[in-house]
C-alpha cells in the first residue's frame, strides 16, 4: 500500500509539471485523457499485479503510452521555440530600424520606409541590408520629389540617392552598424 501511495504522489508531481509545459489548450484535452488513463492503471496496478506476477504489463504501458505523450510534448516545445525565435527576430529588426532612423535624425535627415534585414549567422544575428528613403524634399522648381511606385506591398525605387546628405548618411550607417556600403541603400 505504501508503494501505491508513493507512486500516486510521484505521478501527481510529474503530471503537474507536464501540464504547465503543455501551453496549447488544443492539446490539454489529450494530455488530460492520457494522464487520466495512466492514473487509472496506476490505481489498478495492485490488483493487476496479482494477475501478472512479473509486472510486464506496466513496462509495456509505460513504453507505449508515456512515450507517445512525451513525443507530443517535445513537438509542441519545438513549435513554441520556433514561434519565439520568429517574434524575437522581428522585434530585433524593428529595434534596429528605429536606431537607423535615430542615426539619420542626428544628421538632420528624416528617413521613411526604413527596413533592416537580419540573418542568423555563426556568431549570432547579423545585418544583411539597411534600406530607406530620405523623406520627400522640395525640388528646385518647388515641386515635391517623386514618390516611389508601389507594387503590392513592396515599394519599388528607381535608383539610389546620390546626394551629399545621402552619401554622408550611408557612410555613417556603415560606420555605426559595421556593415559594408553595398549593404546600405538610400533610395531617391
Amino acid at each position: 500500500m505504501k508503494e501505491l501511495i508513493q507512486s500516486v504522489l510521484v505521478y501527481l508531481v510529474i503530471v503537474s509539471v507536464l501540464r504547465s509545459l503543455v501551453g496549447n489548450p488544443k492539446f490539454q484535452q489529450y494530455f488530460q485523457f492520457f494522464s487520466g488513463m495512466i492514473l487509472i492503471f496506476l490505481l489498478l496496478s495492485p490488483a493487476l499485479s496479482l494477475l501478472d506476477e512479473k509486472g510486464e504489463w506496466f513496462s509495456l504501458l509505460e513504453k507505449n503510452i508515456l512515450g507517445v505523450d512525451l513525443e507530443e510534448i517535445e513537438e509542441q516545445m519545438e513549435v513554441a521555440q520556433g514561434k519565439f525565435t520568429g517574434v524575437l527576430e522581428k522585434e530585433y529588426a524593428e529595434a534596429l530600424e528605429k536606431q537607423v532612423e535615430a542615426a539619420a535624425e542626428q544628421r538632420g535627415v528624416e528617413l521613411e520606409g526604413t527596413e533592416v534585414k537580419i540573418e542568423k549567422g555563426k556568431e549570432g544575428y547579423q545585418i544583411v541590408e539597411i534600406s530607406g528613403r530620405i523623406a520627400a524634399r522640395q525640388e528646385e522648381d518647388g515641386e515635391p520629389a517623386a514618390q516611389p511606385a508601389v507594387a503590392g506591398q513592396k515599394k519599388l525605387y528607381a535608383a539610389e540617392d546620390g546626394s551629399r546628405e545621402a552619401k554622408a548618411l550611408k557612410k555613417e550607417l556603415c560606420r555605426q552598424f559595421l556593415v559594408e556600403k553595398e549593404q546600405v541603400h538610400i533610395w531617391k
